[in-house]
């Protein structure tokens, strides 16, 4: 599910000096607001603006006060990306508008993480708690997520399906959770930040009487206890 909503606020062909970055002939300086549904500054958000035109992606992360600068070429449209746990597209198409002079204009984003969250490319061994290679881009996501985010909390929750018994999906859950904890340190976040817990087959979420149903049961979800 997606909670991202965003509005186009203003446009003007006047100068306006940056600390570091000035609008050019064809280049635009677009101020990024980024805010949560309460209205206060999000903070540490990294948001892309992807070219229609090239497909060449411009980023920038939202400072203490929720807003950053950013360079964008004239005439063209750009699909905004904000780059979560894994990456939100908004669907929402921004176009910078051909103007005489330099432009200037601001853009406002009210965005919020799900508060918990499941890891939908992370996988293991198959009854083990060895993280498979092709889960190591989403959980480079969520560790860069969390090092610009750095008050952010998270409990990990391992889940399991109902095949075993209910004490080996206890230590299952347990040890995968654990195990996505170590791989984020590893990353460089802080082991306090990060809430290791195991619910092995106590919480499913669809039928277990299905393959289907206990693929979606074997899971681990992020949880956000502080942002």
């Amino acid at each position: 599910m997606k909670h991202i909503l965003t509005f186009v606020i203003l446009f003007s062909s006047i100068f306006a000096f940056s600390q570091n970055l000035q609008p050019t002939d064809d280049m635009a300086l677009i101020t990024v607001h980024v805010k949560n549904f309460k209205g206060m500054p999000s903070i540490g958000d990294k948001v892309a603006f992807k070219s229609k035109a090239s497909g060449k992606e411009y980023t920038g992360v939202s400072k203490p006060d929720g807003t950053f600068q950013i360079l964008l070429p004239e005439g063209d449209s750009y699909t905004v990306l904000v780059m979560g746990f894994e990456m939100d597209n908004t669907n929402n198409i921004f176009t910078v508008p051909s103007n005489p002079g330099p432009t200037t204009g601001t853009y406002t984003i009210t965005y919020e993480l799900p508060k918990t969250y499941t890891l939908n490319n992370l996988y293991f061994d198959t009854g083990k708690a060895t993280i498979r290679k092709e889960s190591y881009a989403s959980l480079n996501d969520l560790a860069e997520l969390m090092k610009r985010k750095r008050t952010m909390v998270i409990q990990l929750a391992g889940h399991t399906d109902n095949v075993g018994s209910e004490v080996s999906n206890q230590k299952l859950s347990e040890a995968r959770a654990e195990s996505v904890k170590r791989y984020l340190v590893s990353k460089g976040v802080q082991a306090i930040r990060v809430i290791a817990v195991g619910y092995g087959q106590t919480q499913p979420i669809a039928s277990n009487s299905t393959a289907e149903g206990r693929q979606q049961n074997r899971r681990t979800e992020v949880k956000i206890l502080h942002e």
